[in-house]
């Protein structure tokens, strides 16, 4: 004669009741390992840091470029285009 409860006598109700102790067993010992862990250093107050952003003074612009001078030829292409046929 068993002294186990009937629904474990059955093959699901003592898969299901292994599977519920195990879960059990393993909760059990997260918890213990995470309150016996080593706490970390105490977290120091930072201060605030002020950021201060530089823009430089933008540059003058170019001087104009100057006008061709007619002795270069005046802004013409430096030899003529030729076309062969």
């Amino acid at each position: 004669m068993s002294t186990a409860h009937p629904i474990l006598n059955r093959r699901r109700g003592r898969n299901a009741g292994l599977a519920v102790g195990i879960v059990a067993a393993h909760l059990a010992v997260f918890a213990i390992v995470g309150r016996a862990g080593p706490t970390g250093p105490p977290v120091l107050p930072a201060p605030v840091l002020e950021v201060l952003l530089f823009q430089p003074p933008e540059p003058p612009p170019p001087p104009p470029a100057p006008e061709p001078s007619p002795e270069t030829g005046g802004g013409a292409p430096a030899a003529p285009s030729r076309i062969h046929t």
